[in-house]
């Protein structure tokens, strides 16, 4: 008898511990959940992982839980770039973009102090720090590959590599201002074109606008990275015109940018702070605010898009010039605060029977490259880049045997990107050549590409 109580006793007591175990594992776990309940963990995520971004920024801070944005913004900061802005692309993800071109090969410096954080009081248990590469911008083109068009990127010794892989589907393209994805305008098995989506590197290939037998093409980036505009039209449009379109990336909202007879338009841009939207139709352009959607109505010369200055504060576009003696194309100025217009005819040092037109702005200060016609009997052209506020300018490149387009300048504005060709030669290849604004050098850096675009 005395053999059995302690044999009860002692399974007894090996059961009690047992619970006893089993409860403080059980109010242990509890602690955790509760403890995990209250923290919030982050992540810094881009195209390279964060070890680079572009020269504007681009990296995207991604919390576990939603974070408060007055709370983040006293914690966070940024050593090695003069200023930025914090850009909320939803409750979870907050994106950094430098106001002004960082410096390639710098570092930048993002530190994340612990404390509350999250929009319930959860807190970040732990500093976290992260040190950014700046990468130098790159130069994108479109290319022959197989029976269509890839996006490469050129080395410093023009030497191509190839970034899309969709079977020579790429009609066009454009890289988002950080430069951490591409837009693209690809063939279906509609006979129309979508918009896809790539990251920089050309991976996470992805559908963004479905358009089955629409064409959807022409994309343009917000300022902000956060909206594409774009044209939707019909295979029956002879000149690709449509309906203008704007997609909000983050938001997946798909909209009308205007109703204001935006039936043909092509060429849709954004004004670089935002406010504004231009697109052509025919030989009209339409100034569009946003969101007020109160239009301003330009006649071009020729149907080609103009330029917003870098303040955003005037449009300069191709209008028809016409006196006494002549009929010619001039650059006009359209003042955004009154509506006044002005010619840039006594900016550019030219007889009296040249055309100029084709205006692009510079993306940092008050200037624009022109192309100039000197001699209306002569087919070649010059570039020359015109101070906006001096009114003088400066020659950078005569070859009457070139014609000149898709001129795009770097972020920085220290390089001006343009595809040049040989008119009336049936086997000249295109080529890209590349002005370095300093030294006042030019180099071609490749051939056999076109629609050059900066990859920064």
């Amino acid at each position: 008898m005395v053999f059995l109580m302690k044999n009860l006793s002692s399974k007894t007591t090996i059961w009690l511990l047992i619970s006893v175990l089993f409860g403080m594992v059980i109010i242990a776990s509890g602690l955790i959940m509760f403890v995990l309940r209250l923290q919030v963990e982050v992540a810094c995520t881009n195209s390279d992982d964060c070890r680079q971004m572009g020269v504007m920024g681009g990296v995207v801070f991604s919390f576990s839980k939603p974070y408060d944005a007055k709370q983040f913004t006293a914690l966070v900061s940024v050593e090695g770039a003069d200023t930025g802005d914090w850009v909320i692309e939803d409750q979870q993800n907050v994106r950094w973009l430098a106001s002004t071109p960082l410096v390639p090969g710098s570092t930048v410096t993002f530190l994340l102090e612990k404390g509350q954080l999250g929009s319930s009081g959860e807190r970040l248990r732990r500093t976290q720090r992260w040190d950014i590469e700046v990468r130098a911008p790159e130069i994108a083109v479109l290319g022959e590959s197989r029976a269509g068009y890839e996006v490469f990127v050129l080395d410093e010794d023009g030497v191509s590599v190839s970034l899309t892989q969709t079977g020579g589907k790429i009609q066009a393209f454009e890289p988002s201002p950080d430069g951490e994805q591409l837009a693209l305008a690809v063939e279906n098995d509609f006979g129309g074109v979508d918009l896809w989506l790539a990251t920089r590197n050309g991976s996470d290939l992805r559908v963004e606008v479905a358009c089955g037998e629409e064409r959807c093409h022409s994309p343009a980036w917000s300022p902000d990275g956060m909206v594409l505009v774009y044209v939707r039209s019909s295979n029956a449009s002879a000149d690709g015109g449509g309906n203008v379109w704007m997609k909000g990336l983050h938001r997946g909202t798909e909209q009308l940018a205007t109703e204001v007879q935006a039936d043909n338009a092509t060429q849709p841009r954004w004004s670089p702070d935002g406010q504004w939207i231009s697109y052509v139709v025919k030989d009209d352009i339409f100034l569009v605010e946003i969101p007020t959607l109160e239009t301003a109505q330009l006649t071009s010369s020729d149907g080609s898009e103009g330029c917003w200055t870098a303040d955003g504060s005037s449009y300069l576009y191709t209008a028809t010039l016409a006196d006494e003696l002549s009929i010619r194309n001039g650059v006009l100025r359209w003042n955004v605060e009154d509506g006044s217009l002005s010619c840039l005819c006594e900016a550019v040092s030219i007889e009296d029977f040249g055309n100029l037109d084709r205006p692009v702005c510079h993306p940092r200060e008050n200037l624009a490259v022109i192309r100039v016609q000197p001699n209306l009997r002569i087919s070649g052209y010059q570039l020359t880049l015109v101070d906006l506020t001096e009114l003088n300018d400066q020659l950078i490149v005569s070859d009457f045997t070139r014609i000149f387009s898709q001129l795009t300048w770097s972020p920085s504005g220290e390089q001006l990107l343009y595809q040049a060709f040989q008119p009336g030669s049936g086997d000249s290849e295109p080529e890209i050549w590349l002005w370095q604004r300093d030294s006042d050098e030019l180099q071609q850096v490749a051939s056999g590409f076109f629609s050059p675009r900066w990859l920064p």
